[in-house]
């Protein structure tokens, strides 16, 4: 389920660091617990770590820019080629047992 807080228009690195600056400030004590001590309450949405928001961004990169190649038009010339080598390749290689007539 997608978080509702999640920004609309895109700046998800913003969104991203605002929910690691949000996890990090110092907590006050709630008026139910005032002692501090941990409160039983239900789970919430478990707190992402520096580490996990990066790979987040990275994935994050990795699709736009994968986004941006589907969206250019390919050459057919190129995409023939390409289909030819593939072929090529798999004929040559006759896989694990050995057999020329069932290439990989």
């Amino acid at each position: 389920m997608p978080d509702q807080r999640a920004p609309k228009n895109g700046d998800f690195a913003a969104y991203l660091e605002g929910r690691v600056n949000n996890s990090l400030a110092p907590q006050a004590p709630s008026a139910a617990d005032p002692a501090g001590a941990p409160a039983e309450t239900e789970p919430t949405e478990r707190e992402l770590t520096e580490e996990e928001l990066l790979e987040l961004e990275a994935d994050r990169e990795e699709a736009e820019e994968d986004a941006r190649e589907l969206a250019q038009p390919r050459d057919p010339r190129a995409m023939e080629k390409f289909y030819e080598e593939l072929e090529r390749q798999a004929l040559a290689a006759p896989g694990e047992d050995g057999d020329a007539s069932t290439p990989e």
